[in-house]
């Protein structure tokens, strides 16, 4: 079941990639940046201020330099920490 939470990233996410990941489950483990889904970096950044400001949160920029924001699965473990 998704949570509100699931459909608002979801939602970023599809604006920001083209890519519904609700429907799509196996590609929330690919790298953002990689070949598979070859997200532009402005992108990349856009989804974090998009994701900063509609969940209001702030995603520490330890974790950004850390490669922890590099799929939709890690960012949502970093939302959920």
């Amino acid at each position: 079941m998704e949570t509100q939470l699931d459909a608002v990233l979801n939602q970023i996410f599809k604006k920001r990639t083209g890519i519904d990941f609700s429907k799509n489950p196996e590609r929330k483990d690919q790298k953002l940046l990689a070949e598979e889904i070859n997200l532009p970096v402005r992108e990349l950044v856009l989804l974090l201020y998009d994701i900063e400001q509609q969940l209001g949160i702030r995603i520490s920029k330890e974790a950004v330099i850390e490669g922890k924001f590099d799929s939709y699965h890690h960012i949502a473990e970093l939302i959920v920490l």
